[in-house]
Formats: structure tokens, C-alpha cells, sequence
């Protein structure tokens, strides 16, 4: 068994380290995808931000207070 290097660094210890693939990433990995053939499919483009969608920022308030105004009737 080889010896042990002392005065590492947390860096120089997990130099060469890979962290294997769980079968967790590989069901995350392959919704993923799934999901985005079906975007595709479907042409489906979500906005990256309510600015871009059109959506003034006195609009994007006037939204929020609309939408708590209904959670707080539901």
C-alpha cells in the first residue's frame, strides 16, 4: 500500500478524482432530453425573462399583485 503525501492541498488531493455517473444523472439526463424534443415537436419556446415576453416591468407588478390577489381568494 503506498504511503500517504501530507501538506496537501484539498485541490491537490482530488487532482485526479472523476465522480462516477449516477443512475439518478442518467434519469435526470434522459428527462431532460425528453423534454426537449418534445419542446421541439411542439415549437414551444419559453422566454428566458417576462421582459422579453413583451411584459413591462409595471405590467410583470401588475401580474404579481393579480396573482396573490387570487391565491389569497383560493
Amino acid at each position: 500500500m503506498p504511503k500517504i503525501p501530507k501538506n496537501l492541498t484539498d485541490k491537490d488531493m482530488f487532482r485526479d478524482w472523476v465522480e462516477e455517473e449516477t443512475m439518478e444523472d442518467k434519469f435526470l439526463q434522459a428527462e431532460k432530453a425528453a423534454d426537449a424534443r418534445r419542446r421541439a415537436q411542439a415549437g414551444i419556446e419559453p422566454p428566458a425573462e417576462l421582459g422579453r415576453a413583451g411584459f413591462t416591468p409595471k405590467l410583470t407588478e401588475d401580474l404579481g399583485k393579480a396573482l396573490t390577489e387570487l391565491k389569497l381568494q383560493l
